[in-house]
């Protein structure tokens, strides 16, 4: 079998799988699988007058490697099993299968062909179901008289290749829910099991790519269209311009550039790209959220190396990271590569701020209406040299950057007439009000200094004494 061969039927590959010797040699035998399964030979039995060469096969698996069935704990379980249920004479129906049986599977492969209900075309199609043996119980039919011993298989997935002939066929995967979707990439053909390695091996681009160790968001559908990785790229992201040397590189590192690209400068890019081709990324950057986390963590595997950073300040390293990642977005500015240490870092992931806090302050024109109710207290305390209203909200932010606390999060509070915020300065005292209106009186909420700093005792008594000679208006009508 040759690349995209159009004379390969999934017929012809079927044959070839049943061929092989190592797996040959692995099959269950029938007279064991008489004896095992008889209703499950029952069920596999297609009843369309297929050659014995396209009859279904059943193979022993131990994890990802086949076994022989005399090298198999799990036949050795079942025949246990079976003797025990034929021979007791207690009232027992059925037996579970030991826990040492849990690594060891059945994998049964078989073919059919049909018509598509959707198209009228003809297609061929290799079934792959990986089963787990459960119990085994004595079991009565309305078509045998006396009970018979089954062997209960719980199937976790059933994966098929579908169409005509390799060329183009399709790749997917049943839940248990009888959900089928296109095989994700990340999971490998036949759950790991080297049962197509005919079918891989007469494909280059096909094997290349199960060599692949991330986790992209592409299917086994999307690859068997493509002839190379350059081919494939420029179909899956048909915007996108892919150099020659595409081919050359992992898919993954191919990824990562095309996603990082939008983000960085011309020149950070090229430092990007030689440091991805020559040091590689590891799988680990790929299980990362999409969008901003993913090249947070692109930008984090760069900067490890850069600045050689030690493990335990990885965690907040990111999150200044994931910061100038977002920053830079909202700011339309392209990431830059040129900090040459820790503190370089900070200082790029500092100056950003100061950026987007001038960018937001220009927005900042909105003017505080008070209500009626606080007229009184806006005139008392205007009278008094230590308070000084928020009268927009420029002015909240700027109290908030100054103070290095929240209180510019009030600022829909103060719109909707919930609260006044104000500025105390006496001596060397500095402090932030909140002052609300509890029980038809002014109610100082919160009294806090720089980085939330508490005020004295003191402090707050003559705060609340300011506060408390103020007279509520019950009147609601708008004060400017």
């Amino acid at each position: 079998m040759k690349g995209h061969s159009q004379e390969t039927s999934l017929r012809t590959l079927f044959q070839l799988l049943k061929k092989q010797k190592p797996i040959a040699s692995y099959c269950i035998t029938e007279n064991l699988k008489a004896k095992l399964f008889p209703i499950m030979c029952d069920e596999f039995d297609l009843s369309n007058d297929l050659p014995d060469d396209l009859s279904p096969f059943m193979l022993l698996c131990d994890q990802n490697k086949f076994i022989n069935p005399e090298e198999s704990k799990l036949v050795d379980c079942l025949s246990d099993c079976i003797d025990f249920l034929r021979n007791t004479e207690l009232p027992i129906q059925s037996v579970k299968m030991k826990e040492v049986t849990e690594k060891q599977f059945i994998l049964k492969l078989s073919y059919r062909e049909g018509i598509s209900q959707n198209t009228g075309e003809a297609y061929e199609l290799i079934e792959v179901s990986l089963g787990k043996v459960g119990e085994v119980k004595w079991q009565s039919s309305a078509y045998t008289p006396t009970a018979k011993l089954n062997v209960h298989m719980k199937t976790l997935k059933k994966q098929f290749l579908i169409g005509k002939t390799t060329a183009n066929v399709g790749l997917f995967i049943q839940y248990e829910s009888g959900k089928t979707i296109p095989l994700p990439f990340k999971n490998p053909i036949t759950f790991g099991y080297p049962i197509f390695d005919t079918f891989i091996e007469g494909n280059k681009f096909l094997k290349e790519m199960a060599m692949e160790t991330c986790d992209l968001p592409f299917t086994w559908n999307e690859i068997f269209k493509a002839y190379n990785k350059r081919d494939f790229f420029q179909k899956k992201y048909p915007n996108q311009i892919f150099k020659k040397n595409t081919n050359k590189y992992s898919a993954g590192c191919i990824y990562a550039l095309m996603k990082i690209k939008p983000f960085l400068s011309d020149n950070a890019f090229r430092k990007f790209e030689a440091f991805c081709f020559d040091k590689q990324l590891g799988s680990d950057v790929f299980f990362a959220a999409k969008n901003n986390d993913f090249i947070a963590q692109l930008l984090l595997t760069y900067w490890k190396w850069k600045l050689n950073l030690d493990e335990e300040k990885e965690e907040d390293v990111y999150y200044y990271i994931l910061d100038i990642v977002t920053m830079s977005k909202k700011l339309k500015e392209p990431v830059e590569l040129n900090v040459r240490s820790l503190n370089g870092l900070f200082g790029y992931h500092d100056d950003l701020v100061r950026k987007q806090n001038q960018m937001r302050t220009k927005k900042m024109n909105k003017k505080y209406i008070f209500t009626e109710s606080f007229k009184p207290l806006v005139e008392y305390l205007g009278s008094l040299k230590e308070y000084t209203i928020i009268h927009d909200e420029l002015m909240l932010f700027d109290e908030g950057l100054e103070m290095q606390h929240c209180v510019y999060s009030y600022h829909d509070e103060i719109i909707n007439g919930n609260c006044l915020i104000y500025q105390y300065k006496n001596n060397g005292d500095r402090y932030t009000i909140q002052v609300t209106i509890r029980n038809k009186k002014y109610f100082v909420a919160q009294v806090y200094g720089k980085c939330n700093s508490a005020p004295s005792k003191d402090l707050v008594q003559k705060i609340n004494l300011d506060i408390s000679k103020i007279k509520f208006n019950t009147k609601n009508k708008i004060y400017v």
